[in-house]
């Protein structure tokens, strides 16, 4: 991973203890695979909301279309990221953090300015939409949010 980050030019965890990487690399990974499986599968994918510390969503679509009721279950909160160029992520993120207040829910949103979808993927169009710089400061962004909301 430190190779390719390198590679990239891009510092993304820092230093920190192996445990603490590995922990939040394997949590995130695990979780949203589950996740994926389970819906691809039409199994249950709830999640036990006293299970989740904190969420990060990135340049996503779609989930600003969540009912109220549905938010209102939501016990941790919420970081939406989006490139500014963007324009859908960037609509759906400010709706549902509309949503969120409406819902009495803590959420935060973090929108890059000049980056467009997919700047995290230096293979997402070519890469013509990757951005390091955005990247890192991404990954800043949700270190500092996880590392003040994750349960010790």
């Amino acid at each position: 991973l430190k190779r390719v980050a390198n590679l990239l030019g891009l510092e993304l965890f820092g230093e920190q203890p192996f445990e603490s990487l590995v922990g939040r690399l394997v949590c995130a990974d695990t979780l949203l695979h589950t996740w994926d499986l389970a819906n691809a599968t039409g199994q249950d994918e709830r999640l036990d909301p006293d299970a989740v510390s904190a969420t990060v969503m990135v340049y996503g679509f779609g989930f600003d279309k969540l009912e109220t009721s549905r938010l209102e279950r939501l016990k941790s909160p919420v970081l939406v990221v989006s490139g500014a160029e963007d324009s859908g992520a960037v609509q759906a993120a400010t709706g549902f953090l509309a949503n969120m207040k409406t819902a009495n829910r803590q959420c935060e949103m973090f929108i890059y300015p000049g980056v467009d979808h997919g700047y995290a993927q230096p293979l997402f169009n070519g890469g013509k939409n990757f951005s390091p710089e955005a990247v890192r400061a991404t990954w800043v962004v949700i270190d500092d949010f996880l590392d003040s909301h994750l349960k010790r």
